[in-house]
């Protein structure tokens, strides 16, 4: 059996136990390429953990950078589970940790983790600067996937997502996406971006448009904030699908405030279609969808 990755981002990801991006067990063969492992963190491995039966081909580009095993030693690279910690670090990684250190026996459960205070609809940004790198679709996925716990990124312009461009997929991420110097258009076909796992994400002073599915998909997740914000000309193309600028899923919770609805199409809830979450609005207009 196989796992190979290329030309991927892994950052802030945790796990309890061993791995926090990768963890294999079995005679797997894992193959890394120009691909980037920071700040993440477990209990055992760093980002990297194969059992000991497992083999690490290095086809070059890889690097590593503050990533955390709570039990030690740290191992920005693979850490192999052979009775004794081995380390095989990869470009940007810390030194290899020492060879003789044994295994834990055993591991105690994790700490509940700290509870993340949402951002609901706050004033402008006047303490962060502009994301001056973020001119693409690519560039502002990047950005998301790098961002830290609790960051914001401030656009100062508009990105139009093309017909090759891919949906953004925010993944428990406690990020607020704020449009510090406007106009922010955020423009393109399929759907924009699709809120899963235990993120807590605010949308505040952009403009959305174009979506052909739907602009704003919150899978799972809550106190997310809509803040200032208009969805203006979105169509669900699918006739059978509902939810143009919005859909609100089951187990999640929206706030919007401030915001308009204009000239969205769908089949059913044009504007916002909830299918199980909660949905809280204020000060928002709704024309012509």
């Amino acid at each position: 059996a196989s796992v190979q990755v290329i030309e991927s981002l892994f950052n802030n990801n945790e796990a309890s136990v061993r791995g926090s991006a990768i963890s294999t067990t079995g005679s797997y063969t894992l193959t890394l390429q120009d691909s980037s492992f920071v700040d993440n963190e477990a209990r055992l491995g760093g980002p990297i953990f194969l059992s000991e039966n497992g083999n690490y081909v290095d086809r070059g580009g890889n690097t590593a950078s503050g990533n955390v095993a709570r039990l030690g030693p740290n191992c920005d690279g693979v850490y192999y589970s052979t009775g004794i910690i081995r380390c095989e670090r990869f470009g940007g990684g810390s030194p290899p940790a020492t060879a003789s250190t044994p295994m834990p026996t055993s591991i105690a459960p994790s700490p509940a983790p700290t509870p993340f205070e949402p951002f609901g609809c706050q004033p402008v940004d006047t303490i962060h600067p502009c994301n001056d790198s973020i001119t693409s679709w690519d560039a502002l996925r990047i950005a998301i996937a790098s961002a830290r716990p609790g960051a914001t990124l401030n656009m100062c312009g508009s990105l139009t997502k093309s017909s090759s461009d891919n949906v953004i997929f925010i993944l428990h991420k406690q990020i607020r996406l704020n449009c510090k110097q406007g106009p922010c258009l955020i423009s393109g076909a399929g759907a924009h971006f699709d809120v899963r796992g235990t993120s807590v994400v605010t949308f505040q002073d952009f403009t959305f448009t174009g979506a052909t599915q739907q602009s704003l998909h919150f899978e799972s997740g809550t106190n997310h904030a809509i803040c200032n914000c208009r969805f203006v000309r979105n169509k669900n193309s699918n006739a059978v699908e509902r939810g143009a600028a919005i859909i609100a899923e089951e187990e999640t919770s929206v706030t919007v405030e401030n915001s308009e609805f204009e000239g969205n199409e769908a089949s059913g809830g044009a504007a916002i279609f909830v299918n199980g979450g909660v949905v809280t609005v204020s000060d928002s207009t709704f024309t012509q969808n």
